[in-house]
């Protein structure tokens, strides 16, 4: 159940029903007198998947009670336990469906015992004490790497910071070029571009991009990372801010994409890809986040991550959060994979032809970026 719009005497208030992927059953409930049903359709929460965990985790010494918890800014925060709602008297719920609950609530005869009490205790403790999102003010930072971009202009991002990136086979570096023309500095920024290849004959590319990263001469476990960013909202367009794994051992896939941008989209695109989500294509991960903004202005994307999360913010904002999974078969499928050294990709990419993005490759595609900061965590 789903209850929004809370009138302030705390009592009134909409509510609906959801399943877990989050389809609505408005038909399981019915309004009494301080209850009525939600005129529309409510969209999922980004932390809708941290909900779900919490519930399990509080619910699992039972079987059958109700975990209250409330959504304040996409953060979570613990309400609490009801065994018998309003006495065992609660009637938002047609007749129909409380069969269909009570079928699935399976009571033993007998007192609770004493360990599942312990249980609660312990995981309302470790509730109380291990938040989900950090306020940013609890956190020191150390800066221990940055580029302002404020080289001479027409020069190359600094040599002693940044490689080109190699072209490859995926569409996004498919057509990577070393020229000058596609990765540069200008007026204090790293200019990166996808141009027509009217420069280099001897090139079979279509189109010429940019593309820079710090492999083997920045990297960091767990930090925090910041950019400030514009581009344009132009049919194949494909700019990305992103990591990779610093390691040349091969590792269980970990990636992930702090923004990308995807066309004529006016949004910005978080993503993470663990080994898990690679091999299961159906994996029912919350692992994509989809912000509408207005790319063409500058903004501040940003990314933290530790032993236990990833957050994605924009302009200080948190806009996406993926966790480590509590489940071990998940975990030995390769759910967390970055317990790893990651390096940053910058780059400038268009779509592919025939995919639901091609690019113009007679136009010029072009991404700026003012500065990037990196910093790791104050002991």
């Amino acid at each position: 159940m789903i209850c929004s719009e809370r009138k302030d005497d705390g009592f009134h208030t909409s509510i609906d029903c959801y399943d877990l992927d989050w389809n609505r059953h408005s038909e399981n409930i019915r309004a009494t007198s301080h209850v009525s049903i939600a005129s529309k359709a409510l969209p999922r929460p980004e932390c809708s998947d941290k909900i779900i965990d919490t519930a399990r985790i509080l619910s699992k010494p039972f079987p059958e009670v109700r975990v209250d918890l409330y959504v304040v800014n996409n953060k979570v925060y613990f309400g609490e336990l009801t065994f018998t709602s309003l006495g065992g008297m609660m009637n938002y719920y047609t007749p129909k469906y409380l069969e269909e609950m009570g079928e699935v609530v399976k009571l033993k005869i007998g007192t609770m015992k004493g360990q599942n009490v312990l249980i609660i205790l312990l995981v309302l403790a470790a509730f109380s004490a291990d938040t989900f999102q950090v306020k940013a003010q609890d956190i020191q930072w150390e800066l221990v790497f940055s580029d302002e971009f404020d080289q001479p202009n027409g020069s190359r991002p600094d040599p002693a910071k940044w490689n080109c990136h190699r072209r490859g086979a995926a569409t996004w570096s498919r057509w990577i070029s070393d020229m000058p023309e596609v990765a540069y500095i200008k007026s204090g920024r790293l200019i990166c571009r996808a141009i027509p290849n009217t420069i280099a004959p001897n090139d079979t590319a279509q189109m010429l991009t940019g593309a820079i990263n710090t492999k083997d001469k920045f990297s960091i476990k767990y930090g925090k990372v910041e950019v400030r960013m514009r581009t344009n909202v132009k049919q194949g367009n494909f700019p990305a801010i992103w990591t990779g794994v610093q390691s040349d051992v091969r590792l269980p896939y970990a990636e992930i994409d702090i923004m990308e941008s995807f066309g004529q989209k006016v949004e910005a695109t978080h993503t993470v890809h663990s080994q898990y989500t690679q091999d299961n294509r159906q994996h029912g991960e919350k692992n994509n986040f989809r912000i509408p903004i207005n790319i063409k202005k500058w903004h501040i994307y940003g990314m933290e991550w530790n032993e236990k999360q990833i957050i994605w913010t924009i302009d200080g904002k948190v806009t996406g959060i993926y966790n480590k999974s509590t489940d071990p078969d998940k975990l030995a499928k390769g759910q967390w994979t970055f317990d790893v050294p990651l390096y940053f990709i910058l780059n400038q990419s268009v779509g592919r032809e025939g995919s639901n993005n091609p690019p113009n490759i007679r136009t010029t595609y072009e991404t700026q970026f003012d500065w990037i900061r990196v910093y790791k965590r104050k002991v």
